[in-house]
């Protein structure tokens, strides 16, 4: 009786903990984003930084994504807001 009576009383004390982390975007990424909007446009940007996350400024535009060996062109889409490279 006492066992279980411990056991409940676990079960109600751990609460969920949600954390909400910020986006991570590399700096060299978001001036090149700024640069594009002044009007200085580049066919595809290349970066290195697979731990960066979409924003939607990246929609519409090629991205060249290193993975270890050479890089990969990859288109974004509306679709990909909020995710990591490393995943397409």
């Amino acid at each position: 009786m006492i066992g279980e009576k411990k056991r409940i009383e676990k079960k109600r004390i751990v609460k969920k903990r949600i954390v909400v982390k910020k986006r991570f975007v590399a700096k060299h990424l978001l001036e090149t984003f700024e640069k594009i909007k002044k009007g200085e446009e580049r066919e595809i940007i290349v970066t290195w930084s697979r731990a960066s996350t979409i924003i939607p400024s990246m929609v519409g535009h090629t991205i060249g994504i290193h993975n270890g060996k050479e890089h990969i062109p990859i288109y974004i889409t509306d679709s990909m807001k909020g995710h990591k490279f490393p995943i397409y």
